[in-house]
């Protein structure tokens, strides 16, 4: 059964991509939708896009999200770039979204958030120190009749070599 999964929305994350890359198609092994083939394909897509793009990914992730359950981790982010965290669904997620918070004493406070309803949410945060942050996933809605699906979350930055400013002083985080 094949899907079309993935449509890389250009404008949201400013890549240019060859010609057929913007829409892909995927071969699901079966219908229960438990394959990870297809989100790690489309990252596969999605890695290639950014590195030719001056792009340097420093995170990657792939997960299960179920309905009503939010997905977290944690990221120790520099203050040397603007990252911008990219997720992305497979066909049975219609609608993700993506939270971003930064610890501050002992108070998670929210930096950035992405509540469209779409599945490839978009957050550009630029820390001002060094900092531990924590993203959430939360998928809203579904394909009939799946309440769960995988995501995948990518965080990026413009490469070094790429970099017009001179960054700031702190060289111990990516």
């Amino acid at each position: 059964m094949k899907h079309a999964v993935l449509f890389i929305a250009v404008s949201l994350i400013g890549l240019t991509l060859a010609p057929g890359a913007v829409a892909q198609t995927f071969t699901v092994p079966n219908v229960t939708g438990t394959s990870m083939a297809d989100i790690y394909t489309a990252g596969a897509v999605l890695v290639s896009a950014l590195e030719s793009n001056e792009k340097e990914i420093v995170h990657i992730e792939y997960d299960i999200v179920y309905q009503g359950v939010t997905t977290t981790n944690y990221r120790m982010l520099s203050n040397r770039w603007s990252y911008t965290f990219l997720g992305f669904a497979d066909f049975r997620i219609t609608d993700l979204d993506l939270k971003v918070s930064l610890l501050i004493d002992t108070v998670w406070v929210p930096v950035g958030q992405d509540q469209l309803n779409d599945k490839l949410p978009t957050v550009t945060v630029t820390p001002d120190a060094p900092g531990l942050y924590r993203f959430e996933m939360t998928a809203y809605s579904f394909t009939y009749p799946y309440t769960s699906g995988h995501y995948g979350l990518m965080i990026y930055h413009v490469h070094p070599d790429a970099q017009t400013t001179t960054p700031a002083t702190d060289q111990s985080l990516h």
